[in-house]
């Protein structure tokens, strides 16, 4: 097709993108499985990794961010887990503490 119109197949392919991604109800890439492993090897759902998120923010420890609460879900329950699926859970739980701002001394 774009040998025939003599235009570049990158941009007949970007705009080929552009156009599926005004559309919302094409989702790309992997599809969520919603769980978890353990690791003796047992799946636990989204569902009881949130709560478990819920309980480590309740106590004392609740200045936590992604990173430490994702050592707390492999320490504590034997998850195997990953820090972009724990930020991603806190974010739709809203838990998730504002970015401190840098200072910078120039």
């Amino acid at each position: 097709m774009a040998e025939i119109l003599e235009v570049n197949r990158s941009l007949y392919y970007y705009h080929q993108t552009a156009e599926t991604e005004e559309n919302d109800s094409i989702k790309r890439g992997r599809p969520m499985p919603g769980y978890s492993v353990t690791k003796p090897g047992i799946q636990v759902p989204d569902e009881q990794i949130e709560e478990f998120l819920m309980e480590a923010v309740e106590g004392e420890e609740g200045m936590y961010g992604y990173r430490k609460l994702t050592n707390y879900l492999r320490i504590e329950h034997q998850l195997i887990i990953s820090p972009k699926k724990v930020y991603r859970l806190c974010d739709e739980l809203n838990i998730l503490l504002p970015k401190r701002k840098t200072i910078s001394f120039t």
